[in-house]
């Protein structure tokens, strides 16, 4: 009887997008420098400033997001200044609003402030086994024989003497997930579960184009919230040296005409927004999560800062000033509830069983993306495309002032269409 063998695949069979992806030989990942690598700003004394000369990211590979490093070198002296301190929030408090534009799509991030960014950046690291490192300010070390960390030296107040704080930021234009449903715009499955990045960006495809925008915080300010130092009085106090320098990298992998070794792409985007919402006055308050997130939220990050604490300069709202939280959709559904009088430790539990860290005071975080098992999915956000009233209630001890504001950062994905091949 004459052997059979199996018939050779045929050389022009189509395959599917993502359908060789991370399989040796086809894929190759690239960590590189990126356009606008080592620009400087000069920083100002009492003014915000732009970071310019900027130019769109490359137009190829694709991308699984970029690693930005700022290093705001400077020297400080007090004069006849008096209460100079550091802010309470450096040194990321070094930037001020940070935009990713993208070409075709929302910004891809849209933040308030550098200290904003790193509280999204500390849960939801581009690396997943970063999370509860806390950008490398504590790193596991050979001691006494460890090298120094240069990816992380904040800035303290010390009159005259010269100081280059480092510190990195992740701009991310994807999110790993290890168990992710493909959904319509219905939110209805279509295909799944299935683990990788959502979704990294075609760089070469569509002539992507990519602009961060950045703006310096003031070296002076009179809050915590707007400056790296702030004070009773400012008198001669001056600086010298004040220069930024903008380190910029690329994560992803290598560009091919070939679409089934590159990641397979989806109608959902990764998306970082924001919107600061006034407490003054109000011993509650009910945040419509609708109104600044359109797709399915991963999580919430509140920040509460009350600018007339602390004489003045500004201080981080206790979470101990808020007694109960209520996560709700569909008008009455409750998704997380604290409970009366709990002071969020029930929320603190969660999210330490999720992290393994707690977040700096005055900063809630509910994470809708982390599983019971520790997996990133998406099997249990909330899709405000076909949820009505969802709602973040906050209920505080008593009236806050009259300045006291919630800045809301919410992260998850939006609906965008692929865009059509018109050859297909």
């Amino acid at each position: 009887m004459p052997s059979q063998t199996a018939a050779p695949p045929q050389q022009n069979q189509q395959l599917l997008p993502g359908a060789r992806f991370s399989i040796p030989p086809y894929t190759d990942e690239v960590e590189q420098p990126e356009n606008n690598d080592q620009i400087t700003t000069n920083l100002s004394a009492q003014s915000q400033v732009p970071v310019t000369g900027v130019v769109p990211f490359m137009q190829s590979d694709i991308i699984y997001g970029w690693v930005y490093e700022v290093s705001p070198a400077h020297t400080q002296t007090d004069g006849t200044g008096t209460g100079i301190v550091a802010s309470i929030y450096a040194p990321w408090i070094v930037l001020g609003p940070v935009l990713l534009n993208m070409q075709y799509q929302y910004p891809s991030i849209s933040v308030a402030t550098g200290i904003d960014l790193s509280l999204i950046n500390g849960y939801r690291p581009i690396v997943e086994a970063n999370r509860g490192l806390a950008h490398y300010k504590s790193p596991i070390v050979d001691t006494p024989n460890s090298q120094p960390n240069q990816n992380y030296t904040t800035y303290t107040h010390s009159t005259g003497v010269a100081q280059t704080p480092t510190m990195d930021f992740e701009l991310p234009a994807a999110v790993w997930f290890d168990s992710y449903y493909e959904l319509d715009e219905t939110g209805m499955p279509v295909s799944g579960p299935h683990n990788g990045f959502v979704s990294p960006q075609n760089m070469g495809g569509y002539a992507r184009v990519v602009t961060p925008s950045v703006r310096l915080n003031p070296v002076y300010a009179t809050q915590n919230d707007s400056g790296m130092y702030v004070y009773s009085t400012l008198g001669t106090a001056s600086i010298a040296g004040a220069v930024a320098t903008h380190g910029f990298s690329r994560i992803g992998v290598l560009g091919s005409l070939d679409q089934s070794v590159l990641p397979q792409p989806t109608n959902w985007q990764y998306n970082i927004a924001h919107q600061q919402v006034t407490i003054a006055g109000v011993n509650k308050i009910s945040i419509p999560l609708n109104g600044i997130f359109a797709g399915q939220i991963m999580s919430i990050c509140c920040r509460l800062f009350d600018p007339a604490a602390s004489a003045g300069l500004g201080a981080a709202i206790p979470v101990a000033n808020v007694t109960n939280y209520l996560l709700q959709y569909g008008g009455s559904v409750q998704r997380w509830a604290g409970g009366q009088g709990t002071s969020v430790k029930r929320l603190q539990r969660r999210f330490m069983e999720q992290h393994l860290y707690l977040p700096p005071e005055g900063v809630l975080i509910l994470d809708l993306a982390v599983d019971r098992y520790l997996g990133v999915t998406n099997s249990y956000c909330l899709n405000t495309l076909r949820t009505a009233a969802v709602q973040l209630n906050l209920i505080f001890s008593g009236a806050q002032s009259a300045s006291a504001y919630i800045e809301v950062t919410v992260e998850g994905l939006r609906w965008v269409p692929l865009p059509v091949n018109p050859a297909q």
